[in-house]
C-alpha cells in the first residue's frame, strides 16, 4: 500500500542516516546526477517569479499560499518543471552510459516491481508507482500528487519508452483524478499512434 506519510518518514530517516538534510540527500543522489537542476526544495530566489499561483480547486479562484512540508518533505515537497520531470522519466527506461544515472537497471527493476495488490486485484502498487499491467503493451506506472493549490501526474510505460507529465495550478482531489485520467488516456493514445 502507498503512504505519503511513509514517504515523508523515509525521507527523514535518510537524512538522519546520512547526517545530511533531506534536500542534500536528494540533490546528491538523484537530482544532480540526472541533471534535474530546476527541481528543488525550497524554491530558489530566481524561481519564485516562475512559480505558478495555486488555486483551491477548478471551481475556485481562491489563491493559496506556498505549501511547506517541513520534516516530512519526502512526502511531496519537490517543486519541478516539465523538462526536469522528462529527465526523470527518461531515467526510468534508459540505461546510463557514464554511470551518472542513479536509476540503473537494478534500481529500475526494484522500483517497477509490483509489491502490493488489493484483495479485489484492482489496485497494484510498485515502489512509489501505481501499476496496471496492460496485455500486449507493458506496465502502466503512474504517480500523482497534490498539495493545496497544485497537482502533478507522471505516467509511463517503460517497455514502450514513453511517458507523460501533467501539471496544474489547481488543487483538490477531483482535479487530480481528472488529471490522472487525462494523462493515462494521452499516454495510451501516444502508444497507439506509435504502433
Amino acid at each position: 500500500m502507498y503512504s505519503t506519510f511513509g514517504m515523508g518518514l523515509l525521507g527523514h530517516i535518510l537524512a538522519i542516516a546520512t547526517g545530511k538534510s533531506y534536500v542534500e540527500v536528494i540533490e546528491d543522489e538523484l537530482l544532480i546526477p540526472l541533471g534535474m537542476n530546476d527541481t528543488v526544495i525550497p524554491l530558489k530566489e530566481e524561481q519564485k517569479d516562475r512559480y505558478s499561483v495555486g488555486y483551491a480547486s477548478a471551481e475556485s479562484l481562491e489563491e493559496l499560499p506556498y505549501y511547506e512540508y517541513g520534516i516530512l518533505a519526502g512526502g511531496g515537497a519537490h517543486r519541478s518543471t516539465v523538462p526536469d520531470l522528462a529527465l526523470f522519466l527518461q531515467a526510468q527506461w534508459e540505461s546510463p552510459t557514464n554511470n551518472s544515472n542513479p536509476v540503473n537497471e537494478n534500481a529500475r527493476r526494484e522500483l517497477h516491481r509490483i509489491r502490493w495488490t488489493s484483495e479485489d486485484g484492482q489496485t497494484m502498487i510498485a515502489l512509489g508507482w501505481f501499476a496496471a499491467p496492460l496485455e500486449g503493451i507493458g506496465t502502466l506506472l503512474v504517480h500523482r500528487g497534490r498539495t493545496p493549490g497544485h497537482g502533478a501526474v507522471v505516467g509511463l510505460i517503460p517497455e514502450k519508452r514513453a511517458g507523460v507529465i501533467v501539471l496544474a495550478n489547481r488543487g483538490g482531489r477531483e482535479t487530480n483524478v481528472m488529471m490522472t485520467e487525462f494523462a493515462e488516456a494521452l499516454l495510451l493514445r501516444m502508444i497507439s499512434d506509435m504502433e
